[in-house]
């Protein structure tokens, strides 16, 4: 019998904010207000099921996906990636992930969507690895 593979899906009603890019060129309180508040944010969007039983997953694959209203919203890879930092750790600290390491968390794929009506969204999903 073979055991089926969890995943995890947090819908977050904003993007991550720009603050968080390592292009920012901020003050320090700037970026820190920014990423405690996208980290609240991503606490406060976990499925109450899973914050009533975090799954603490010791290995998981992330796909993530951005719902924007328009093409000025779109960010490169690598920036898109690290602006999601608060949320990684967000996670981690819900007890969804054990930990954030590179060998426990791999990068599945990243895409944009454009939906005025749906937007701002970003969706994380967790995918359990063996």
């Amino acid at each position: 019998m073979t055991k089926r593979k969890r995943k995890i899906e947090i819908n977050i009603p904003i993007l991550p904010p720009k603050e968080a890019s390592p292009n920012f060129r901020g003050h320090w309180a700037q970026v820190y207000r920014a990423k405690a508040g996208f980290k609240v944010m991503v606490k406060l969007s976990i499925p109450v099921e899973v914050r009533g039983n975090p799954p603490r997953l010791e290995k998981s694959k992330l796909s993530v996906l951005f719902t924007i209203p328009d093409k000025r919203h779109y960010r490169d890879v690598d920036n898109a990636l690290s602006c999601l930092k608060p949320a990684i750790d967000a996670c981690v600290d819900a007890g969804i992930l054990v930990n954030d390491a590179p060998c426990n968390l791999s990068f599945k794929g990243m895409d944009w969507v454009i939906d005025k009506d749906k937007a701002p969204l970003t969706t994380l999903i967790f995918e359990e690895q063996k």
